[in-house]
């Protein structure tokens, strides 16, 4: 058939776009990921920032609340959205097999919760998460 050539020429404009915005994006979502981080572990006792000296991806944030359930956390923040295991088991009920690799105790595999961070977050959204955050960690 014919290629959509409009289509085309849009899809590589807007990948134009994507890439010369990318490195500020990054800058701005490390930011965000570490004034988050920064915020619970002032706010909440017994929290663990997972894999914070690796390098790592600058719009995602892994948290452990140790002694505590990472799906009770969330149970009792349901304005947020967040993951208590990777995106390809999000239906698993299994610890996660990459913490177990890596030794991690059992107290941080059953607390952990993955955060993402996305270009429209703004410093308002982090300041309610970590206040939704603080409220579910103290029921």
């Amino acid at each position: 058939g014919t290629e959509p050539v409009p289509g085309i020429v849009g899809l590589g404009v807007a990948c134009d776009r994507a890439a010369a915005a990318l490195p500020g994006n990054q800058i701005a979502m490390r930011v965000l990921r570490d004034r988050f981080e920064t915020q619970l572990l002032a706010q909440i006792p017994d929290v663990q920032i997972n894999a914070a000296t690796a390098p790592r991806l600058p719009n995602t944030s892994h948290v452990s609340f140790l002694g505590r359930s990472g799906a009770t956390i969330l149970g009792h923040a349901p304005a947020l959205v967040a993951s208590t295991g990777s995106a390809c088991h999000d239906s698993s009920l299994a610890p996660s097999h990459v913490l177990q690799a890596i030794g991690a105790s059992p107290a941080t595999i059953a607390g952990a919760v993955r955060f993402s961070f996305g270009p429209d977050t703004t410093a308002a959204d982090l300041a309610r998460a970590v206040a939704a955050l603080v409220d579910a960690t103290r029921r």
